[in-house]
């Protein structure tokens, strides 16, 4: 994740107030590349070992280090979502938008797209830490 003093500044932010994080370990990020059978970035990764999954005001982020059945997982979410033909293979979910669309991060281009079950994908130009400062509102 670039900016890695921009991360630190993001997360004393959200401990200040209030936000909840589950890291993953090293383990659980192994498991999930060996899963969806994919390498996931080392932007991604620093995303998952640093917050794992956020939960902040009104906002929740898919990741790991919460149980593989509970909804924030994102390995949970990523097999619900493959049941859709149109879904793109190399991303992972994020966050849900509230309006039906879905957040993925593909793997490949290291941006953050917008997608809906219909099957547009649009680039929404956000690399990791520029979508979450967007969608927990601090941008």
């Amino acid at each position: 994740m670039s900016g890695t003093g921009s991360v630190i500044e993001l997360k004393k932010f959200l401990v200040e107030n209030g936000a909840l994080f589950t890291p993953a370990s090293e383990d659980d990020i192994l498991a999930l590349e060996r899963d969806v059978n994919f390498p996931v970035s080392e932007d991604y990764k620093f995303y998952l070992k640093e917050f794992g999954t956020i939960l902040f005001k009104d906002r929740e982020t898919y990741g790991l280090g919460v149980p593989e059945t509970y909804y924030l997982n994102v390995l949970h979410a990523y097999q619900a979502l493959q049941r859709v033909p149109e879904f793109p293979g190399t991303m992972l979910p994020l966050a849900g938008s509230g309006d039906g669309a879905w957040y993925l991060y593909d793997n490949e281009e290291r941006k953050v797209f917008s997608w809906q079950i219909a099957g547009i994908a649009e680039n929404i130009e956000k690399s990791m830490l520029d979508f979450l400062q967007f969608f927990l509102g601090l941008a």
